[in-house]
Formats: structure tokens, sequence, C-alpha cells
């Protein structure tokens, strides 16, 4: 007997090669008798896909006269095979001669039906397979049979009771998480006009794919198209942006126009994804637009924090509707208008606009409007009109008590916070929440009151409150402010989870109480810093004077590849202010420029301040000049700015338009300009400032009391400053009686100098300086025994004058200088210059040798 391979011949019917293919077998049958049978199911194959219907009927042949009775497997085939060539009395012959089917022939059968349009003839097979085979063990269907016969259910025209039995099948035999079959269910519901079960199908299903929406968006298109609004709210809910503009499209190419319920669904839909300008067009399109479609693009409008568009759409929809009875701004409306005023800057003229509508129109009973205007008076710093709000509501909600909390606390009224709160303890019904217990502990920290705080912990702990993220944080806050690191770092320990919030409270912390290295040590723990936490750290390091190490972090955070944001720059600039590093300052200010920062306030202010220090006025001012947005900080900076150049006229200048723009100083403001004053002697001018921080309604500070001194002690009216001193409506404080002693030294008056001396001995007794310029002042007078009864007198107390250092930009970086410092390689020719410079002031009578050495004591 010859044998051969079959393998060359199965090679080739996998390349699909059929002519080849049935040549080789040819060959291979009349060579051996000893055949691989299986090798049929591939050649069935070729013939179904390549229609080869004769070839086919002679492989069948050859199988009948080798009396071979076809497995499941090559019964399936031939089932295949036939049916696929609508030969469907062969097809259910070769069934039928299967010995024992298995569910693989059963699905073959039917397949082989549903792929041909049999539909009841499928449903037939079906109904034999669940009833010929009830006897142990059962042939029970899979999920190929189901997903067939729902096929075969969608083909069948009717009513939904075909496609609620399968469902029920579907349920009771665990096939309901199967998602084709579930999409199969939904079909046959669409296909049968049962538009609510195929709406309850679609929202079980857990994880929706493209067919599930396919098939609920085409039966829509088939249906009812008020039903688009449901599927437009789940595309909404979870951000199915294709899916929902493909809702879209559909009721465009129907030539639908929404009305206002569908149109509201599309905009709320548009707007969530921030798609805001479809969202505007789709209102643009609304042919008669009730209250519910403007209120759906004003939410939409705010929700994305565009208040500006907001209250925009606001004044459109009033002035649209002036003489439409039914189209009116409703509760939902004027709440939604509150909230963008609350997030516009300014002061509190919209919020009482807002108010006059609300009473005008009878929302003034709504606790949602008056809880919004609670918090809108309080985002304007309009305490007084948010609390006469908070006392007019009858029955107040948690949410009236923890708006008026956190105004209070958002205020810096920390006091009137903590009052509150002990208050809404005393209430029944409901207590104080997380909410609540957030701005109350924020207060106690800023105010450091420990033992309040240490009492709402307890609360905290006592009552069951949810101790969340912020609630976890606020606590911190509160011991990490107050000095208790040690219990702050324990239970920063204890923290499951932590945010960028958490590092940032502990490291401020830290650095509030000096504690550098350990803030530093667990910034490096944080796996990756984000920008606050690099900011906190920044300003620590700023705060503890540590500048060069804080211009080294920026540098470290560049390369880390965390890009410095406004706060950041704003942080740095008083380093390099006070460093006076010029080149620094201008790559910060190029760099605020290239990331758009520039504009920013703070930033703006400090770049200002940074020119003025370092000599370059023109500068600053032309900072000034391309600033847009020019607030009273803004102005007191440049104003600042001129006052320390002793540019008094062009300080006053500034002042001077600054109020025509109608921009209200503050006190820093006429600090500015009086110091201005003082260092150019204007007296009358000085005075008319003065007299203009009343009508302001500014109260006079100790700065303001100290430059009129300077003014008048400048000018040699010493005892006209006396006798203000003498008038002020405040205790004198050191700065002022500073003052007048430099006015004495200036003029040589030892007796107003022993008496300013008098006071700052008492106010200031380890103060060097007041001691320095009162021995130099009885030098001046020639009174030595006097100074040097002084001078013992600050040895014999250990007092020292502070050593004097200043900085040098060099090619090689910032050069720090300390007074009587040899350190450098170079001091034999620093302190040659500086001989020189001292012979030559010497020359000119400017200072004695003496005084000099007096004066470096």
């Amino acid at each position: 007997m010859k044998t051969a391979s079959s393998k060359p011949i199965a090679l080739i019917v996998m390349l699909n090669e059929a002519r080849k293919s049935f040549i080789l077998f040819n060959r291979f049958n009349n060579y051996t008798t000893n055949i691989d049978y299986s090798l049929y199911g591939y050649l069935f194959q070729l013939c179904k896909q390549h229609c080869l219907i004769r070839q086919g009927k002679q492989l069948h042949a050859r199988l009948i006269l080798c009396s071979t009775t076809p497995n499941n497997f090559l019964g399936s085939k031939l089932i295949s095979f036939y049916l696929r060539n609508k030969r469907f009395k062969e097809a259910h012959h070769v069934f039928e001669e299967i010995p024992e089917r298995d569910l693989f022939s059963w699905n073959a059968l039917m397949i082989g039906y549903a792929s041909e349009n049999y539909y009841v003839e499928t449903l037939k097979v079906f109904y034999s397979l669940l009833y010929e085979n009830l006897e142990s063990p059962p042939l029970k269907p899979d999920n190929f049979t189901v997903t067939c016969v729902l096929k075969a259910v969608y083909g069948v025209s009717g009513d939904s009771f075909l496609a609620k039995m399968m469902h029920g099948y579907v349920v009771k035999n665990g096939f309901d998480s199967d998602a084709v079959i579930l999409n199969g269910l939904i079909d046959c519901y669409l296909k049968s006009g049962d538009m609510e079960m195929a709406k309850n199908m679609f929202d079980e299903i857990p994880e929706r794919d493209g067919i599930s929406w396919n098939s609920i968006i085409s039966g829509y298109s088939r249906c009812d198209y008020s039903l688009y609004g449901h599927l437009l709210q789940l595309c909404k809910e979870r951000c199915l942006i294709r899916q929902g503009k493909q809702t879209h499209a559909r009721l465009v190419l129907s030539s639908t126009i929404p009305n206002n319920f569908l149109a509201s669904k599309l905009i709320n839909f548009y707007a969530k994804n921030k798609h805001l300008k479809e969202a505007h067009h789709v209102f643009n399109e609304i042919p008669e637009k009730n209250t519910f479609s403007w209120n759906a693009l004003m939410i939409g409008y705010s929700s994305e924090n565009y208040h500006v568009e907001t209250l925009k759409l606001f004044s459109s929809f009033l002035s649209e509707n002036l003489e439409s009875r039914h189209v009116k701004p409703d509760n939902f409306t004027v709440t939604c208008v509150l909230k963008a005023v609350s997030g516009v800057l300014g002061d509190s003229v919209l919020a009482k606009m807002i108010h006059c509508y609300v009473v005008k129109n009878g929302f003034d009973s709504d606790l949602f409007v008056l809880n919004g205007l609670i918090t809108s008076y309080s985002k304007s710093v309009d305490m007084v009109l948010a609390k006469s709000v908070f006392d007019e509501i009858p029955e107040k909600d948690v949410v009236s008590w923890n708006s008026m909390i956190s105004g209070y606390f958002q205020c810096g009224f920390y006091e009137e916070c903590k009052g509150l709160y002990r208050e809404m303890l005393q209430l029944e019904g409901f207590g104080p929440d997380g909410v609540t217990v957030v701005s109350v502990l924020q207060s106690c920290a800023q105010s450091n009151d420990l033992i309040l705080g240490m009492e709402i912990h307890q609360y905290v702990i006592e009552n069951g409150i949810e101790v969340d993220i912020s609630v976890f944080n606020s606590i911190i806050a509160l011991y990490s402010k107050c000095g208790s690191l040690d219990y702050a770092r324990e239970l920063f320990e204890e923290m499951g989870k932590r945010d960028e919030i958490t590092y940032g409270t502990m490291i401020s912390g830290y650095m509030n109480y000096g504690f550098v290295d350990k803030a530093v040590n667990l910034f490096r723990e944080m796996e990756k810093p984000c920008l606050s936490t690099w900011n906190a750290l920044l300003s620590g390091l700023v705060q503890n004077n540590l500048y060069e190490r804080a211009l080294e972090l920026v540098r470290e955070m560049r390369l880390s590849g965390v890009q410095p944001n406004a706060v950041t720059l704003s942080s740095i600039l008083p380093g390099i202010s006070d460093l006076a590093f010029a080149k620094g300052g201008k790559e910060v200010h190029a760099y605020a420029i290239k990331s758009d920062c520039n504009q920013n306030i703070f930033v703006a202010t400090g770049v200002i301040d940074i020119y003025a220090k370092l000599g370059f006025i023109q500068s600053a001012r032309q900072v000034f000049d391309h600033t847009k947005d020019r607030s009273v900080i803004i102005w007191t900076a440049i104003i600042s700015a001129y006052a320390n150049h002793g540019d008094a006229k062009a300080a006053l200048d500034l002042l001077n338009v600054m109020l025509s723009h109608c921009i209200r100083p503050d006190s820093v403001t006429f600090t500015a300009v009086l110091a201005a004053c003082a260092h150019s002697g204007l007296i009358a001018e000085a005075w008319r400032i003065f007299e203009l921080l009343e009508k302001y309604g500014i109260q006079p500070l100790d700065e303001h009391y100290a430059c009129m001194v300077g003014v008048l002690s400048r000018a040699g009216k010493l005892s006209e400053a006396i006798d203000f001193i003498r008038k002020m409506s405040i205790e004198p404080s050191a700065r002022v009686w500073g003052a007048l002693l430099n006015g004495a030294s200036v003029y040589g008056d030892v007796e107003v100098g022993r008496f300013a001396c008098s006071h700052l001995f008492e106010m200031e007794p380890e103060s060097t300086g007041n001691s320095t310029i009162m021995a130099n002042l009885y030098s001046k007078a020639g009174r030595w025994e006097e100074a040097q009864e002084l001078r013992k007198k600050m040895k014999r107390l250990g007092l020292k004058k502070i050593i004097g250092s200043s900085w040098m930009e060099t090619c090689q970086g910032v050069k720090s200088f300390v007074a009587t410092d040899e350190s450098n390689e170079k001091t034999g020719e620093v302190y040659g210059v500086l001989e020189s410079l001292l012979g030559s002031m010497r020359d000119d009578g400017y200072v004695m040798m003496d005084e000099f050495k007096e004066e470096t004591m």
C-alpha cells in the first residue's frame, strides 16, 4: 500500500488556490487509499467560498462511496456548503445523517438558515434544539446560538413578543453580560417599535461599544425624535463626543429643527464638552426660544467659567423678551447669573444690581437665590450686605451658614467666622459639616487660634464628619501654622492619600518656623512634585531670605520639565530685587513675556520694583505703560519707584493721573507719595496729600505720620514736627521718633535728638542705629564726653553695629561683600580704591575722618 502526505494539499487550500487544490487532491486520491479525511473539511470550505457546487458534490459523493459517515465537524462544513448554495434539502439531509449531533452542528444549520434570511426555519431549528435535548446531559445553546436566533427574531416582522421571549431566555440563562447579545436584543426591540424596552436595554449595558451606539441611534432615527433627548443626556454624562455629534448629524440629515427641549439637550452636551461655539449655534437655530433654552446656554457658559459671556447672555435674555409674558428669567436663571457675578472680579456693584432684580421680581423668597447672593457679596468683599441677606433668610439651611462662614474666612474676618461657627453649634436639626469645618479650621490657622482649632478637630471625630482630603489638609494646616509641627507631621504620615496641597501645607509650615532643611527633605521625598509644591518651597526659601538657593531651585525646576507660572515668578522677584541681580531680573521679565505672564498684576508689580531698585526707572515706566489692567497695586508700584528715586514731581503727577482715572488710592499709595515729598522737601504738597486721607476714608497709619514727621524734620521745622507728634491720634511709634531723630541729626539739634532718643531707647533698647546717630550728633556739636559716654554704654551693653553687606554683579555671577571682610583675593585693591574715594570726599568737605571711624566702630 502506498502512502503520501496531505500537507501540501492543506497548504494550497489555506492559500485559497481552489484549482490547484483539486488537481493535487485528485492525484493524491488516485495515489493512495489511506487519505486524511479531515482534509475534506478544508475543501468544503473552499467550495463554499467560491460557490464551486459541482466540486463540492463530488467531494460529498467520494465520502458516500467510502461509506464515511460525516462527524460533527465535517457535517457542519457540508451543511454550510449546501446552505450557502441554497441547497436546503441536502443540508437538512446531511444534518439528519449525523449520528450524535453536537452544538456545533445545530449552530451550523441555524447560522446557514439565518445567513440566507430563512428566519422562520432558523427559529424552528432552535425550537427543535431546545426540545430534542431535554434529557440529561442536555445540549444547551451558547452565545453563538442566541446571536443567530436574535438575528432571526429581528428579521421576523411583528410586535415585540418574540423579542421579549428571547430577552427572558437571555436573562434566565446568563447571557445578559454578553455585549453582542445585548446589542442584538436592542435591534430586536427597535425593529418591533418598542423604544422604551430598547432604551432600557441600552441603559443597562455597562460598557457600550460602537455597535450599541449605532443601533440605538439608527433606531431613534426611525422613531419618535423626542427620544433623542435621552441619548444626548447619556452622551453628555459619559463625555461621548463622537456619538453625540453623530446623533446631532442624524437630526440635521433628517431636516429636523430641534424643539426647545431637544435643543437644550444638545446645548448641554456641547457645553459640557467645551464646544461652546457649537452650543451657541444650536441655540441660534431655535425658532422660538423659551426660558429652558436660555437657561441651558447660560448654565453651559457659567459651568465653564465664562462669566462675562454669561452676563452678556442674561442681558440679551432681558432685552429680547421685554414684551413676552411667558419667556422670563426664573430662579435657575438668577442662580446661574449670581454664580457669574461671583466669578467676576470687582466691587459689589453687579451684585447690588442683581439683588435689586431679585427683590423686584419676587425671587427674594427663594433660598437658592439668597444663598447665591451671600456668595456674590462675599466674593466682592462686601460682608456687611452679605450678612444683611443672611439675617433676612427666615429658614436657613446648611448651605446658607456655610456660604456666610466661608465668606468671612475668604475676606479675612477670622473672628466673625469663628463666632458664626459657635452660633451654628447651637442649631437644632443640623450642624457643621465638612465644608463648614474647612473654613473655620483655616480661620483658626490664620489667626493662630490653636485652642478652638483643637476643639473643632475633636468635634469632627466625635460627630463622625467625613474626613476627606480637604478636611485633613485643613487640620494639618492648623497644627503646622500654629507651630505644632511634630503633630502635624504625625497626621501627615497617617494620611492614606496625599495631594499637592498636603505637601505644600507641610512644607510651608516648616518654612514659617525656619526649618528649611526639613521642608527641603520632605520635598525631595516626592516622586514627581507638581507646580504648586515647587512654588511652596520656592516661596519658603524667599521668606527665609535664601535668595540664591531660590534662584537655584528655579533652574532645577525648569530642568525637571516643570515650567514656572505667574505664582513662581512673583515669588522669586523679591529675591532678585534684594540681590540687585540685574541679569536675573531681565531674564525673569523676558520669560514672563514669552509665557504670557507679564500681564499678571503681581508679576508686573515685581518687575517694576526690580527695575526701580536697580536704577532702571525708565524700564520700570515702560513695564507700567504696557500693563493693560492697571489696578491700584500697579499704580502704587510705579509711584513708589519714582518716590524711591527722589522724583517727587513724577510721583505726584502719577497720583493725579490715577485719581483722574477714578482709581481709588489705598494707604500704601499715600505712603509712597508722602515719602517722595519727604525726600524732596515738598511741605505744602505733603500736607495736601495727608489731608486727602480723610477724603478717601483712610485712617492715618503709623507710616503716614512718620512720613509727615520726616517732611517737617528734613525741612528744619523740628518744633512743628514735635507739635505734630503730640497731636497724633495714635501712639507714636519708633518709626515716628526715628524720623525726628534723623531730622535733628541733619540740623545738629542735640536737644531734639535727645528728646527723640529718650523715647527710642525705651522702645528699641537693643538698636545700635539710634545710639550711633546720637553719638555722631554729640560729636558734631563738640560734646565729646557725652559721645564717649554713649559709646562706652553701647560696649557695656554688648551692642554692635550690624555689619553692612552689599552685592555686585560680575561676569561670574553675583558676588557678596561684607564690611571689614578681607577674605577676597583682591581685598588690597578694594580698600585702596576706598581710601582714594574717601580722600577725595574729605578734600571736598563731605566726610570727617573721625566721623567715618565712628560710623565703622
